[in-house]
């Protein structure tokens, strides 16, 4: 398996230098068979991507503890489910699902313009290449994970035990890596309008739906993360503003402020220049997130030279920033255009209004996550940037984006009749007050408690009034198929509706936890959020991976008679050298009572529980997930305009023309 890994590495590092300079030259000569040999050519990088991964695969599972990789990261006595998991259990191995994933977006792009071929098309293929080669050097080069130890031992050291300690490993990763990856297609077509020069906006309305299906993917990579964090950990959150959660949140941000003023090009004709930033942007900041990541960076900054692959992308990401950037200045002339915002009252003042909160927002994230580096690399101290940096700083950026994304589906483009936008604003106002109102006589802790949970409910009824009125019109006038005429409209005021969801989440889980730590003895109880909570003693599973010590805990409701069971838990795997705990949750529509084991004493006469009482967790979730609906909702194909149907032919006509005539 190692040998049949490294031949499929090397030739897919050869086929991609191929591709990239068959597709430029191509280009530059147009000679289209050329081109075509380029775009054939993903589909044999994708074929030897598939071959190494399944070749790791295959020596993950039966044990083949020659490879190094399979011995520092698997074990014989790890299920087969965590054995596939292993594959992205440590950097070498996460490599090879990075270049799987790459592979398939080029092959994706190839077979979608396998007849349509817009002239940015094979400068974007080379870009597309020029990436993936990138990342098979890496693993040709810095990162082996075929290398083979000269004396295989007799076990592996097993993978990591948090890998290991929940299924939600098993799909985190992945979406994390589709969103994150897939930021390569809208950049690679960024910078394929620069090099054509034409000044058509066919570019930037061909990779808004590519744009909006990774976004998607990052939503539900965030999510499930926070998800795994709150489900996994057993400190009672779900974001704790650590670096690598910030840096996946950062693409997000831009491409987000992308998907708002792709809008202005496409209606209007503004903000050509602005998009092709905002998709440099987004993919400079997934490479940055990589280097912190990868690079041995966040470890410390005195490892980073020790890193194989530190260096690298650290060069990696100078190139797509002299790169890109340069050529921006090169071109920006004859992006800019005029502002011609008619109205501050408008759609096209809120998205701009929209967009500076989202930067905002992106610059406050990543000025703290890069101050400690920059500290420690200047001074050698190390320091800590927290949560209350972020909550303070980002608290009122976040409470001005909820009012736009409230009032901005209220005003129609260019100008604004007020006396009609008001009349749409007045019941999602009511509501607004009457929440404030409420949560102030409850008790909200603040003022910013009270005006975010208002105006989460203005996102909300503003944003659900808008689908429903428009609906409701539709079948008044005996039109049928009201969503899917307005589908790319409806689908935005679902996203906006989930992040209303999301934000009452955040905001309640925030702002009204309760908390408790308490150490009981075997049959001792203790009162706490109106539940009685009795520790009933320690039960041990001995499991093939692990050990598995289980602290039963009986609950009784104090408001009824209903009583149940907890069992956190505390796991003892070879490799770790403390217990990994995994709490227990009794999950409801509001709240969640949530316990976690944190010590044991007298061979577990006694336990250290710490007990959470959350408001509004699980509205994340379904928040993140309405989110990612209303987005895929907006992406999917309208029917009658895909590939061979009239109007779909009149589009792609209409946008070749664009590109050709600029």
């Amino acid at each position: 398996m190692h040998q049949l890994g490294q031949v499929g590495l090397a030739l897919g590092l050869l086929l991609s230098a191929y591709g990239m300079c068959a597709a430029a030259v191509g280009a530059r000569t147009r000679r289209p068979a050329l081109v075509e040999s380029a775009r054939l050519t993903a589909f044999g990088v994708l074929a030897m991507v598939v071959t190494v991964n399944g070749a790791m695969l295959v020596a993950l599972l039966t044990d083949d503890f020659s490879v190094r990789y399979v011995a520092e990261n698997s074990s014989s006595s790890t299920p087969t489910f965590f054995k596939v998991l292993s594959l992205w259990a440590a950097d070498d191995g996460s490599l090879l699902l990075w270049n799987l994933i790459l592979a398939g977006y080029v092959a994706a792009v190839a077979l979608r313009f396998r007849r349509e071929r817009p002239l940015t098309f094979p400068y974007a293929l080379s870009v597309l290449f020029a990436v993936q080669l990138f990342y098979l050097v890496l693993i040709n080069g810095p990162a082996r994970p075929f290398a083979t130890l000269a004396i295989a031992p007799l076990d592996g050291r097993g993978p990591s035990p948090l890998l290991q300690n929940h299924p939600l490993m098993a799909v985190h990763p992945p979406f994390l890596y589709l969103g994150f990856i897939g930021f390569t297609v809208p950049f690679a077509f960024g910078i394929a309008a620069l090099l054509v020069g034409r000044g058509s906006d066919h570019w930037a309305a061909l990779i808004r739906r590519w744009t909006l299906v990774v976004w998607c993917f990052l939503t539900v990579g965030l999510v499930l993360g926070a998800l795994w964090s709150y489900s996994v950990l057993g400190w009672g959150g779900y974001w704790a503003w650590d670096p690598v959660e910030n840096v996946a949140l950062l693409p997000w941000l831009v491409a987000t402020a992308f998907l708002h003023t792709v809008m202005l090009q496409e209606r209007r004709g503004m903000a050509r220049l602005w998009n092709v930033v905002l998709v440099i942007g987004a993919f400079a900041l997934m490479t940055f997130g990589t280097f912190l990541t990868r690079g041995s960076v966040l470890t410390s900054i005195h490892t980073f030279a020790e890193s194989g692959v530190g260096p690298a992308y650290l060069a990696f990401l100078a190139l797509v920033l002299l790169g890109g950037f340069g050529l921006v200045a090169w071109r920006a002339s004859g992006l800019r255009e005029p502002a011609r915002l008619d109205s501050l009252f408008s759609r096209e003042a809120a998205i701009v209004g929209n967009n500076a909160l989202l930067l905002a927002a992106t610059a406050i994230i990543l000025l703290g996550t890069v101050f400690p580096l920059f500290v420690e690399a200047t001074t050698g101290d190390q320091v800590t940037v927290g949560a209350p940096y972020f909550r303070s700083a980002l608290a009122p950026v976040f409470l001005l984006l909820l009012l736009l994304v409230g009032t901005a589906p209220l005003l129609p483009w260019r100008s604004t009749n007020r006396q009609r936008a008001l009349r749409r604003l007045r019941y999602p106002a009511v509501a607004a007050a009457t929440v404030m109102m409420v949560s102030a006589l409850l008790g909200a802790r603040s003022v910013e408690v009270a005006a975010g949970l208002g105006l989460a409910t203005l996102v909300l009824v503003a944003n659900g009034q808008e689908i429903l009125t428009g609906m409701a019109t539709s079948r008044g006038r005996g039109r049928t198929g009201a969503w899917r005429r307005g589908q790319r409209r409806y689908s935005g005021l679902a996203v906006h509706v989930g992040l209303g969801i999301f934000a009452l989440g955040i905001i309640a889980s925030s702002s009204f936890a309760q908390q408790t730590e308490v150490t009981l003895t075997e049959g001792e109880s203790t009162a706490f959020a109106g539940y009685q909570l009795r520790y009933d003693g320690l039960e041990t599973d001995q499991q093939p991976h692990r050990t598995v010590l289980t602290t039963r805990v009986t609950v009784s409701s104090e408001d009824s008679e209903e009583t149940w069971s907890l069992g956190p838990q505390l796991n003892l795997y070879p490799a770790a050298s403390e217990p990994i705990g995994s709490p227990a949750i009794r999950r409801g529509p509001v709240w969640d009572l949530y316990a976690s084991t944190i010590g044991l004493q007298d061979s577990g006469g006694s336990a250290t529980f710490r007990f959470y009482r959350n408001p509004g967790v699980n509205w994340l979730w379904l928040g993140g997930l309405v989110m990612a609906l209303g987005g895929a909702g907006a992406a999917w194909p309208r029917r009658g305009s895909g590939p061979g149907s009239r109007a779909g032919t009149r589009t792609r006509t209409r946008e070749l023309v664009d590109a050709e005539v600029g």
